[in-house]
């Protein structure tokens, strides 16, 4: 998971507590979404959907493409992106 996700910025062990939190059918809090929605959508890829910052930056961009002013932003989320 580390390797094709790109989950880097973890704590040791954050990555598995993500693992038996979703397994449990925890929820989680939004902080660490760009990770934890990584592991749900490996462990359930029928109803989890990675959220990420590109996913967050092309869903807004959808958004001012199709309803203009009244356009309804994503979060930001920090890049890794250089």
């Amino acid at each position: 998971m580390r390797v094709w996700g790109g989950i880097k910025g973890n704590a040791p062990g954050k990555v598995s507590s993500y693992v038996a939190a979703i397994s449990n059918g925890d929820l989680l809090p939004f902080d660490g979404i760009a990770s934890w929605s990584k592991v749900a959508t490996a462990a359930n890829p029928e109803e989890a959907a990675i959220f990420d910052a590109r996913v967050s930056v092309s869903l807004s961009a959808l958004q001012v493409l199709a309803a203009g002013p009244d356009a309804a932003y994503f979060p930001s989320l920090p890049s890794q992106n250089k």
